[in-house]
């Protein structure tokens, strides 16, 4: 027993040495990291279980070592939660400040489009009144030469009369 005790320790070394030291690293650390981490801790259990030479002690010496690693399971998963939910408030927060960005930009325009729409009717109240201005002019003086017109027919008038 105590032979297959050490063989297994031996396989379970080499079978999750490399996941240990991306444990150390803080490989899992991250937003996924704990899918990251469950799916090698996989991998290093079927590469354990396939290799030969554990004896009878094979499943319980892979279950006390499991129950030992347990905690980092848990601690992965607790940093991965965190993350995650701090890049999900970072990522609202981006989302909420190009919302803010996109109606800013669309009341700079609005606001552009109805300086444009008074600069508009500005000018064409201008013209209008400019027009309107031109027409009285016109009629002052068509007006001053039907008048003058009257006076010169009036006194060619009186002088016939002053004949007769």
């Amino acid at each position: 027993m105590e032979e297959s005790r050490k063989a297994c320790g031996s396989i379970i070394t080499r079978a999750f040495g490399p996941l240990d030291e991306a444990v150390k690293e803080g490989t899992y650390m991250q937003p996924g990291g704990y899918t990251e981490y469950c799916s090698a801790l996989e991998k290093a259990v079927n590469q354990y279980r396939s290799e030969k030479g554990h004896g009878p002690m094979l499943e319980e010496v892979l279950s006390n070592y499991l129950a030992e690693k347990s905690a980092v399971g848990g601690n992965i998963l607790a940093a991965d939660r965190s993350l995650s939910d701090a890049e999900q408030k970072t990522e609202e927060e981006k989302r909420q400040k190009e919302f803010l960005e996109q109606q800013n930009r669309q009341l700079e325009e609005q606001k552009k489009m109805q300086e444009q729409l008074i600069h508009d009717q500005k000018k064409s109240h201008e013209q209008h009144i400019e027009q309107l201005e031109r027409k009285m002019i016109e009629e002052r003086k068509r007006s001053e030469e039907e008048s003058r017109r009257m006076q010169q027919a009036l006194h060619q008038f009186s002088n016939i009369l002053r004949f007769f």
